[in-house]
């Protein structure tokens, strides 16, 4: 038991909880330079024409600052349909400052999901576990 807990306290760091901001005012984006969509999650009871969902990650550049968006898309019948249900900005800027990252918000990469509602990047060659992406708000923790 003892070996387990030392393991997690190894492998997990510091965590922190992060409210998104509604971005459903944003219709397009400028400079994105990044889109991962995640796992499709298939509804046992279809809802409205709804039989299934997914979270895309997209990172955007202004100038040298990165952001982050998180969409909720859903999809109908054998996937088709496809539709944005809402769009939600992280708060990279927080994110930094609470995790001491020191210099411009940019340099974000995206590594892999880890299941549909979070997922690895990377910032200043750190690697950070990100989830709780389907509410307002987020869990960070570094790894």
């Amino acid at each position: 038991m003892i070996s387990f807990i030392f393991v997690q306290i190894c492998v997990y760091g510091q965590e922190y909880s992060f409210k998104t901001e509604s971005a459903e005012n944003n219709d397009y984006y400028e400079w994105m330079r990044y889109l991962k969509e995640g796992p499709c999650v298939w509804l046992d009871a279809p809802e409205k024409d709804v039989y299934g969902y997914a979270y895309r990650f997209i990172i955007t550049t202004a100038e040298i600052y990165d952001n982050i968006f998180i969409e909720k898309v859903s999809y109908g019948d054998e996937g088709s349909n496809k539709q944005m249900v809402y769009k939600r900005k992280l708060p990279l800027t927080d994110i930094f400052r609470k995790f001491g990252l020191e210099g411009e918000v940019g340099g974000v990469e995206f590594i892999e999901w880890i299941d549909s509602t979070s997922f690895v990047i990377k910032m200043k060659e750190k690697k950070f576990l990100v989830s709780g992406i389907s509410g307002e708000t987020i869990k960070v923790t570094r790894k």
